[in-house]
């Protein structure tokens, strides 16, 4: 015994008890009658004590917490059982009255359907067990970080739908009557020009709060596509024909795909390659070229190059220019504006069509090319 890690004990009962007594009965006799008869110095100092001598006769109600009710059902567990338990988990108490966590094993002797003794085995687990309370109570930090988290990132998309709709609204009728002006003939050319000049900007805060609500649906997981036989072609054409080609950089369309059917929303895919030339056209001085590419890399694939000679991207920054609210950096968004909400919309878009949308560079000044790969019907 003096040898062992482990510590050995006896328990012995002032009176047999009766095994066929309510379970009540029986734990209050065991905690009433029970006291240590035997043990070695190791279990002594699981309780702070240097030897088995200042253990002995210890009752069991000073060691095990009778007001857990994780002890009544160990004692429930040894009863039913048949006063046989491996592995069981007890919680105690040393001389100091700090807690104490045992793992038990142990047998009841039984003479004449009366329970005489027990005597067993424990191993100290206290340090395993606050180790599990210390990561339980950090998962549940954690969770309710999560929680908290959730509800902001929620309350924070329905705040930018509920704006992005109330601020979308006066716009259509605004954006209605400067139309019907600039078809005036009888106008002076500098009105002219202010008129076109405030269609130009109620069109771009228009698709500014367009994509306010697009990424607030995306995050809400409330936008929807509606597919169908869709000629990618055609997609291509009505996004770059909705251009100003005055206004960008010359823009040329090469149809080189001899599959370009694909199952996907028109409206969508229109949206990703106008987000794409877009970019393309804010990047690029308008003595540059941007080229506009469809062809088939693979059977079973049809593919669309936005491809410009233009300001390039930092090699560090492919993949943050899909992040919402990221352009390559702070001082992109200085100088061109824009709320970098296009490509992270388009990257979504383009997986929600299990297609795939990349980037490529080979770093500033050089160019850039997005491509957008779509599997074919």
């Amino acid at each position: 015994m003096s040898q062992s890690t482990e510590g050995i004990w006896r328990f012995e009962l002032d009176e047999p008890i009766p095994i066929d007594l309510p379970f009540e009965q029986m734990v209050d006799s065991v905690y009433r009658l029970g006291y240590l008869a035997e043990c070695n110095d190791a279990m002594a100092r699981m309780y702070g004590l240097e030897s088995a001598e200042q253990l002995v006769g210890a009752r069991l109600g000073d060691m095990l917490i009778r007001s857990d009710p994780k002890n009544i059902a160990y004692l429930k567990a040894f009863f039913d059982s048949g006063f046989r338990l491996t592995d069981a988990e007890s919680h105690e108490v040393d001389k100091n009255g700090n807690d104490k966590y045992f793992l038990n094993n142990f047998i009841g002797a039984i003479e004449n359907g009366r329970l005489h003794r027990a005597w067993g085995t424990q191993r100290d687990i206290t340090d395993r067990k606050h180790m599990e309370e210390q990561l339980r109570a950090a998962a549940e930090e954690a969770r309710h970080a999560r929680d908290a988290a959730e509800m902001a990132n929620r309350a924070k998309s329905d705040f930018l739908s509920v704006v992005s709709h109330e601020l979308r609204t006066p716009l259509t009728p605004m954006l209605l009557t400067v139309s019907m002006l600039e078809r005036k003939t009888d106008l002076p050319v500098d009105v002219r020009e202010d008129i076109v000049s405030i269609r130009q900007n109620i069109e771009l805060e228009a698709r500014l709060i367009d994509d306010l609500l697009d990424i607030s649906r995306i995050t809400r997981g409330k936008l929807k596509l509606t597919l169908a036989d869709t000629d990618l072609h055609q997609a291509v054409a009505a996004a770059v024909g909705i251009f100003d080609r005055s206004d960008c950089a010359p823009i040329r369309v090469e149809y080189a795909a001899t599959q370009f059917q694909v199952n996907g929303d028109a409206t969508r895919l229109r949206q990703i390659i106008w987000n794409l030339v877009s970019n393309a056209c804010k990047f690029t001085p308008r003595d540059g070229m941007i080229v506009v590419r469809t062809h088939n890399p693979e059977p079973g694939k049809v593919r669309v190059d936005v491809v410009d000679n233009g300001r390039g991207i930092e090699p560090g920054q492919i993949e943050s220019i899909f992040n919402a609210f990221e352009q390559g950096g702070e001082k992109t968004t200085r100088q061109f504006g824009g709320l970098g909400l296009g490509l992270a919309i388009s990257r979504w878009l383009a997986t929600a069509h299990d297609g795939v949308l990349t980037a490529a560079s080979d770093g500033p000044n050089c160019g850039a090319t997005f491509s957008l790969t779509l599997p074919t019907l």
